[in-house]
């Protein structure tokens, strides 16, 4: 075996360990969807997109209840995030900074989103059914088959 094909086989080998990396990091649902939470970075308030193989696309998971108590997520930073599918349901979400946040899909249902900035977010299919949206701004935001 001659040196370039030990180098090629090393690289080949490097990039088949890396992808089962990654792969064991990631889950696709049915839509073939990268499922992402997220984690609040405390130092600046911005959130991060990390795995989180509870959550389902919004075909596989059952509609969730108004309840009365909210995960509290006022003014927390989203913008430019990849959320496409988040759930989002039930939480309070008040002055939150969803700008240019890529949102397709997400579900805002029995949430407060009022005083939230979509501008410029994708929104596509997004629902809010039941949810508080006093004094959101939805400025260039996309809202193409978005229940609102």
């Amino acid at each position: 075996m001659t040196s370039f094909q030990s180098y090629l086989k090393l690289i080949l080998r490097s990039a088949i360990l890396l992808s089962i990396a990654f792969l064991a990091s990631c889950s696709i649902n049915n839509s073939n969807t990268l499922l992402f939470d997220n984690r609040i970075n405390s130092s600046d308030n911005t959130v991060r997109d990390e795995y989180n193989p509870a959550h389902s696309s919004l075909d596989n998971r059952v509609k969730a209840e108004c309840k009365s108590i909210k995960k509290n997520r006022r003014g927390l930073n989203y913008s430019g995030s990849y959320l496409s599918a988040h759930d989002f349901s039930n939480q309070d979400l008040q002055g939150a900074d969803f700008r240019d946040a890529d949102l397709r899909g997400a579900d805002f249902q029995c949430s407060d989103v009022s005083g939230a900035n979509f501008d410029g977010a994708d929104l596509s299919g997004a629902s809010f059914e039941n949810a508080k949206t006093d004094g959101a701004s939805l400025q260039k935001a996309a809202l193409s088959g978005s229940n609102l």
